[in-house]
């Protein structure tokens, strides 16, 4: 098994407006801004896949680990929120572009004891891929080509 691997997505905007087609394997996701942000609505916002990632990331590694465990896990919720100050995208100076903060909601189905539950759980936030990327301070390269 390969240790490492390198993710790759691509990105394509050729309409006026925020609608951007996404490419990740042979899959395709439409992002997009609702209606009331400018938008068209025709796919979630970055931050709603940004969202989606964490959680999906985290139900993945929870059944990941719940399985290599011998834990018995029948259903899994995961939900979460965060609060976006527009005007920091806008600008404004002082205030965050990104996220203020993310709340995340995880609900486990299990026969299992509690406290397994909760040390699988706490295992599980501490080696997510995606919760350790948005809490870390992980490097972004730019390049830039005209087209």
């Amino acid at each position: 098994m390969e240790f490492k691997h390198v993710f790759h997505v691509k990105a394509y905007s050729r309409e006026k407006g925020f609608k951007t087609d996404v490419e990740a394997r042979h899959h395709k996701l439409v992002v997009d801004e609702p209606k009331e942000l400018g938008g068209t609505d025709k796919g979630a916002n970055p931050i709603e896949y940004l969202l989606a990632a964490l959680v999906s990331c985290l139900t993945i590694v929870l059944r990941l680990h719940a399985n290599k465990k011998g834990i018995q896990v029948d259903e899994i919720e995961a939900e979460a929120k965060g609060l976006l100050d527009i005007r920091g995208l806008m600008g404004i100076e002082g205030i965050k572009p990104g996220l203020q903060w993310i709340e995340v909601s995880l609900k486990v189905k299990s026969p299992e004891p509690e406290e397994k539950i909760k040390e699988l759980v706490e295992f599980v936030e501490a080696h997510c891929p995606v919760a350790d990327t948005l809490r870390s301070q992980t490097e972004i390269r730019f390049k830039l080509e005209k087209i």
